[in-house]
């Protein structure tokens, strides 16, 4: 119904946000991660937006990518999973860790996401790992190598943060330079010189 909204955020709490867009106040339930991207309240900001009903009530999620919005669908989708399941997947990984971790079947990396124990990962495997194959360009925004692993990655964003780096600047630093069949040091150089470059 809402793909999108935008407007003034009006206050801003770990995992809920107030946005006034025409005079209405919407609340918002979003990912964890999210409390740090947004703006001070008072500034406008563009949220992109899930609608869920049930039986209980109609809450609103949402994301600053459209990519995080279309995990945490495609992840609402899998039996077991609900809303709040979805959010900490968006909340824990980016679109491109995650769509990682389902291709290369590491459920042990996904295990490390909160509410997700072994069956719930090796279903989420089960049931997104074509799906997210077929999309991998979309969320990615480039063709993944089947034997690419979301652990080199986290290792090379934790070691640009033993260099100094924020996690916030290393994630995107390595998801911005690295391609199929680089090697932990290769990536972590590659980051580097992006980050010297910025």
């Amino acid at each position: 119904m809402y793909y999108y909204l935008k407007g003034i955020l009006k206050e801003k709490e770990p995992e809920l946000v107030i946005l006034e867009v025409g005079g209405i106040g919407f609340q918002i339930y979003v990912p964890l991660s999210l409390f740090s991207e947004l703006p001070p309240p008072g500034e406008e900001v563009l949220l992109y937006t899930y609608l869920h009903v049930r039986e209980d009530g109609v809450n609103l999620y949402g994301f600053l990518t459209p990519e995080s919005r279309r995990i945490f669908t495609l992840a609402l989708g899998v039996r077991g999973i609900g809303p709040r399941v979805a959010l900490s997947i968006t909340g824990t990984m980016s679109p491109l860790e995650f769509t990682h971790a389902v291709l290369a079947e590491d459920d042990a990396l996904l295990t490390k996401i909160p509410g997700i124990g072994p069956k719930t990962a090796q279903r989420l495997i089960l049931e997104l790992k074509e799906k997210l194959r077929e999309l991998a360009p979309e969320l990615t925004g480039r063709e993944l190598s089947p034997g690419e692993r979301v652990s080199d990655w986290q290792e090379a964003i934790g070691a640009l943060v033993v260099l100094g780096y924020t996690p916030e600047e290393a994630r995107p630093a390595v998801e911005t330079v690295a391609e199929a069949g680089d090697e932990l040091e290769e990536l972590v150089k590659k980051a580097l010189r992006y980050l010297g470059e910025k």
